[in-house]
């Protein structure tokens, strides 16, 4: 079959059109892979890695996959990886010019924090992105509409208290990124929930002001099932025992205004165990102590408060826990000294 000049023409121009479609779409991934890679090694200050980057012009999406950011010292230690990293953008064209909107998502990230001996991140100072001590919106030159994190992973490395805390199925969403105003002091609305120390269940809802040099936020808290003993480093010393089980479950409503944290808390703990920090021979006595403070559904009930500095907060007793315990302790010394005193008079014919 014999094709016309005017088909052969029209085939000729539609392969024309579609090769410089081709052409310009690689072209644009490359470039905004180029652009991206360089933006991010300048906002992080660190070594960035990503495996692709895929552009949806339809949705306006720019997907990164295998996101690696490493640590800024320590330089073959990874401190994000980021298998999706998804951002959403009303204006392609203008992909990197200030006060695009924005909406990111992260997929099954996982990210290390770790602070030094006085409380302050690691890494303070060394991340122009991260850095709030001028003020400016540390995320400029973006808007951000949106984050969501799905099925995320924290490792948070405590140099203060030397611990390390896991959180796990990190699941969040924040809208309205936006510094913080005379009408609108708290701007940014939260929910978050996950799971820390492979059992304990934490939900939380609210808003806050996370862009001024001060942070500040009102959420509402849940936590249930919350392992007492591997954060026992954070409230042990002001009790008369080591705390060797239980877990404790409580809702309570948290505030911080600039850098000022307050959470009174009333919780009940099931499957409390403690061992006596003295007196180690009567340990029964603790034992039947914490029995003789259960309720009637078999919870010990603790009063207090965790207040201070955002980055290092105090944990106060208030009346039960502490009070009982104590309480508890003093009469088992009293008798020690009192068996003591008896065995003395016996032998000295008293």
């Amino acid at each position: 079959m014999k094709l016309s000049i005017k088909r052969i023409v029209l085939l000729s121009v539609l392969g024309i059109f579609a090769l410089g479609v081709v052409a310009a779409l690689v072209y644009s991934d490359s470039y905004i892979t180029r652009l991206a890679h360089q933006k991010a090694e300048a906002a992080l200050q660190t070594h960035v890695e990503f495996a692709d980057v895929d552009l949806d012009i339809r949705s306006g999406t720019v997907t990164f996959s295998q996101v690696s950011v490493y640590h800024h010292d320590r330089k073959q230690e990874k401190i994000g990886e980021i298998p999706v990293m998804a951002v959403r953008l009303r204006n392609l064209r203008d992909i990197f010019e200030k006060n695009q909107p924005v909406e990111l998502t992260l997929e099954n990230p996982r990210i290390k924090f770790a602070t030094t001996r006085s409380g302050a991140w690691e890494l303070s100072g060394r991340i122009p992105l991260m850095n709030r001590e001028s003020g400016e919106w540390p995320l400029a030159p973006y808007d951000v509409d949106a984050i969501t994190v799905k099925d995320g992973e924290l490792e948070f490395r405590d140099g203060r208290m030397g611990t390390v805390i896991k959180l796990s199925k990190i699941q969040f969403h924040a809208e309205r990124f936006r510094e913080a105003t005379p009408d609108a002091p708290l701007p940014v609305k939260f929910e978050a929930k996950f799971i820390v120390g492979g059992s304990g269940r934490i939900e939380a809802k609210g808003e806050g002001d996370f862009l001024s040099t001060k942070t500040s936020f009102q959420a509402d808290i849940k936590v249930e099932a919350l392992p007492l003993a591997p954060y026992a480093a954070y409230y042990e010393s002001a009790l008369p025992v080591y705390v060797r089980g239980g877990a404790a479950y409580f809702s309570a409503k948290a505030t911080c205004d600039r850098d000022k944290l307050k959470i009174p808390i009333h919780a009940s703990v099931s499957g409390l165990r403690v061992d006596l920090k003295k007196h180690k021979n009567f340990e029964f006595v603790a034992d039947y102590k914490i029995d003789s403070m259960k309720d009637s559904r078999g919870m010990v009930v603790a009063d207090l408060m965790v207040g201070g500095d955002l980055q290092k907060p105090r944990i106060t007793f208030l009346t039960k826990f502490d009070a009982g315990v104590g309480v508890g302790m003093k009469a088992v010394g009293k008798k020690i000294k009192s068996g003591f005193g008896k065995v003395k008079n016996f032998f000295s014919g008293n």
